[in-house]
C-alpha cells in the first residue's frame, strides 16, 4: 500500500514507515535537489516548524517553497502510489555519417557481409556438384557478378561529388564522428533523474547527469544522443546505485551474465526449502570468544566460578 496510509490499514509497517520513506529521502537528497539545497530546506523546514506538530503536507510543501524546485511528481510516486523506481536501457544505436566513397562504404558493407553465419542450406549445398561446372557455357553476366565490386563510374560519380562541395561541407563529410542514440524506459512508473555512465575504447569513461525533467514530454521512454569519434564500450545505467533502481539487471549495456547459486539441502538431492531462522553474528561472535577463553556456551558459568561462589569465596569483590 502507499505511505500515505492509515495505521489501521496499513501493510508492512516498517517497510513503509521507516525503510521507503528514508529511502525516499536520500534519493531526494542525494540526486534530486542535491545536498546543499536539500539541507537548507531541511532545515527551513525544522525552523518554520519547530515546538508545533506538522503533517505529511507541511513538509512537501515547505521543502517546495525553500527550494523553489517542483516536487509534486516525486511526492505523488514515492508516497501517494505503489509504484516503484525501475528504469531501463532499451537498444542502443550508433549512427555514422555516410561518407559517398564508394570504396569505404562497399568495404564496409563487404566486411559486413563476410562476418554474417553460414545458412544452412548454403552448408548443405556446398558439397553438391554443381551444374555450371560440368558446363561452363551456362555462366552468364551475373555468374560474375557482385554487387559490392566498386565500378569506374562510381568513382567518377564520387569525385565529382567531392569538387562540388564547400570547404566545411567536405569536413563533415569526411568526419569519423560516432552517433549514439541512448534510449531509457521508465518501467516502473516512477520518473527519476538519469545517470549514465560511458566506458570509451580508448579506456576513459563519462559520466551524464540529466534531471527529472527529461520525463516531461514522454513519461515512458526517453532518448539522449551522444556524439563522439571514440567506440562505446559500456553503458551503466545509474552507476553509484543512487535512485533505488529496484532491478539493476536492465542497467548494462551490454547485458552481463547474471551469477546465481543453487544450495544442496542436506539428506538427499533435492532442493527443499531452507530454514527460516537467521543468524545472530553478535551471538555467534560472544559464544566464539568465551569458547576462546575455556567458558563454554555464551551465559553458562564457568565451573571454576561457580565453585568459588558456593564455598563463600569472595567473588563478588572481583
Amino acid at each position: 500500500v502507499p505511505i500515505m496510509t492509515n495505521s489501521d490499514s496499513l501493510l508492512q509497517f516498517g517497510s513503509n514507515a521507516y525503510a521507503k520513506p528514508a529511502a525516499a529521502l536520500n534519493v531526494l537528497r542525494e540526486t534530486v535537489m542535491g545536498r546543499e539545497l536539500f539541507d537548507f530546506a531541511f532545515q527551513q523546514y525544522a525552523r518554520r516548524w519547530q515546538f508545533k506538530r506538522p503533517e505529511p503536507a507541511d513538509l512537501f510543501r515547505t521543502l517546495e517553497d525553500a527550494s523553489a524546485v517542483d516536487l509534486d511528481w516525486f511526492w505523488n510516486g514515492w508516497f501517494f502510489t505503489t509504484r516503484h523506481v525501475d528504469l531501463a536501457l532499451g537498444t542502443i544505436t550508433r549512427h555514422r555519417i555516410d561518407t559517398r566513397d564508394p570504396s569505404v562504404e562497399k568495404g564496409l558493407r563487404r566486411e559486413k557481409r563476410e562476418a554474417e553465419p553460414e545458412s544452412l542450406s548454403d552448408r548443405r549445398n556446398a558439397p553438391l556438384p554443381k551444374r555450371i561446372e560440368r558446363f561452363p557455357e551456362l555462366a552468364d553476366f551475373y555468374d560474375a557478378y557482385d554487387e559490392l565490386d566498386v565500378t569506374d563510374k562510381e568513382l567518377e560519380d564520387y569525385a565529382k561529388l567531392v569538387e562540388g562541395l564547400k570547404p566545411e561541407d567536405r569536413e563533415l563529410l569526411e568526419s569519423r564522428l560516432n552517433f549514439y542514440v541512448i534510449p531509457v524506459e521508465d518501467v516502473g512508473g516512477i520518473p527519476m533523474p538519469v545517470v549514465l555512465g560511458l566506458e570509451w575504447d580508448d579506456g576513459s569513461v563519462e559520466e551524464l547527469r540529466f534531471p527529472a525533467e527529461i520525463w516531461r514530454r514522454n513519461a515512458s521512454t526517453v532518448e539522449k544522443l551522444v556524439v563522439s569519434e571514440k567506440s562505446l564500450v559500456k553503458v551503466t545505467l545509474d552507476p553509484y546505485l543512487e535512485i533505488a533502481d529496484a532491478d539493476l539487471t536492465n542497467n548494462l549495456w551490454p547485458p552481463e551474465l547474471v551469477e546465481k547459486t543453487i544450495t544442496l539441502e542436506e539428506g538427499g538431492a533435492g532442493f527443499g526449502r531452507r530454514g527460516r531462522g537467521g543468524s545472530n553474528p553478535m551471538r555467534e561472535a560472544l559464544e566464539a570468544r568465551k569458547k576462546a577463553e575455556g567458558g563454554g556456551e555464551a551465559g553458562e558459568a564457568r565451573p571454576a566460578e561457580a565453585g568459588a561462589g558456593a564455598s563463600g569465596s569472595p567473588r563478588g569483590e572481583r
